[in-house]
Parts: structure tokens; C-alpha cells; sequence
């Protein structure tokens, strides 16, 4: 995962690239969930979407192509500044991947 900027002043975005790696031709078709969430578990938002907007689903990859799928979510004011985890996990997966933590920083 590649995390441009660990400090977001509100209102402000959180931009994330993960990059996927196929292991054989045409995998499995997945749907990635990536959240923020706070300090007591609570998500404060997610993107629920097929990788690349859906516009390059995981079925039509080659075996060792590496995948770039982009993510941006929105802080207003009105989100509580604090430390957020970013996670990402597959639906229809057991657990989640945590891709590190975000200050924010209230105007």
C-alpha cells in the first residue's frame, strides 16, 4: 500500500494506492473493503467497490501482472480529529490487513 500523506488537515482527503499481484491467470473475482476506523473500533467510513472502480475486475488479470487500484475517502469539518487505522480486507475473506494510521488534524 502506498500512503502519500500520513497528516490530513480537515476538511481534507485520504489517498491510498494499493498495488495487487496475481498469481495465476484470471483469479477469482473479489470485491476489496477498505475503512478508516478510529481509535474504539467504529468505522468512520468505507469503500466497498471491485478493484479498479470495477473498470479492471481481478478475473481478467495474468499471472504476475501487477495491479494499481486507487482510493480516496472525504474528511469534512465535522470528523472527530484523532488517529485513524486504514485496513483492507476481501468480501467473503476472513480478517483484515491493517495499511497503517492517519493523523487528523482539525482546521
Amino acid at each position: 500500500a502506498v500512503l502519500p500523506d500520513r497528516r490530513i488537515e480537515l476538511p481534507g482527503f485520504v489517498h491510498l494506492a494499493l498495488l495487487w499481484r496475481s498469481e495465476q491467470d484470471g483469479p477469482d473475482d473479489v470485491t476489496v473493503r477498505v475503512q478508516l476506523v478510529d481509535s474504539d473500533g467504529r468505522v468512520v467510513d468505507e469503500i466497498l467497490t471491485r478493484p479498479v472502480d470495477g473498470r479492471y475486475p481481478s478475473p481478467v488479470w495474468s499471472a504476475g501482472e501487477v495491479v494499481r487500484d486507487q482510493y480516496s475517502f472525504w474528511l469534512a469539518e465535522g470528523v472527530a480529529p484523532g488517529v485513524l487505522e486504514l485496513r483492507v480486507g476481501l468480501v467473503g475473506k476472513e480478517g483484515w490487513s491493517s495499511l497503517g494510521e492517519v493523523e487528523v488534524v482539525g482546521p
